[in-house]
């Protein structure tokens, strides 16, 4: 009888040391898959789109008032913003699905988004403001149907929990350390929102 149960044993320890052996290749495949270095790539611009919209969303409203916009021109500007940042995303997305160019369709919204924050700097007037507040939220509009689409198809290969957990916490770490970068810059500058440009710098309308 111990004969006859040697080689069965033996047999399921060497399946038991495959089993493990094949689960740590399936672990490493899955940390060093290019999905996953997609959605730490995607994740990545997504951290330096929210810093930059999310510290400049913490003083819009102090900002417009420097230029001369009231309470209404702000909150007007603010809800119209909102409101073309969701509203869009329905043309944006069926125009991926159509086109299948989900890449351009995503970095031009991207590349909208990030070039309006900066301007906002050279905004001479609150109308030219306005403008480019309204232009940041519909980049935000564009990119983001087609490049959730193309996060889900990444997620498939690594799973949906960890690449939208990946993607969402770089995500989040922009939002939280744009505004405490504006609020330092703004403490060191004694609250001080505007450049010192020369006038000829300035954009208006």
């Amino acid at each position: 009888m111990t004969d006859g149960a040697g080689p069965e044993q033996h047999d399921r320890q060497h399946g038991q040391q495959d089993g493990q052996q094949d689960g740590q290749r399936g672990r490493f495949a899955r940390r060093a898959s290019p999905a996953l270095t997609f959605v730490v790539m995607v994740g990545v611009m997504s951290f330096f789109a929210d810093f930059t919209y999310e510290g400049s969303r913490s003083v819009i409203g102090p900002y417009l008032g420097t230029l001369g916009a009231g309470a209404l021109a702000i909150s007007v500007i603010s809800g119209l913003g909102e409101f073309l940042g969701y509203g869009l995303r329905l043309f944006s997305g069926r125009a991926a699905d159509r086109t299948g160019r989900y890449w351009p369709i995503t970095i031009s919204g991207y590349v909208v988004q990030m070039a309006a924050v900066p301007l906002l700097a050279l905004a001479g007037n609150w109308e030219v403001a306005a403008l480019l507040i309204i232009a940041e939220r519909v980049g935000k509009a564009t990119r983001s149907p087609p490049r959730d689409a193309m996060l889900s198809h990444a997620a498939k290969e690594i799973g949906y929990g960890w690449g939208f957990a990946v993607h969402e916490a770089l995500d989040q770490f922009g939002a939280t350390f744009g505004p405490l970068l504006v609020a330092l810059v703004l403490a060191v500058s004694n609250h001080e929102y505007s450049l010192r440009l020369p006038r000829w710098l300035h954009l208006r309308s």
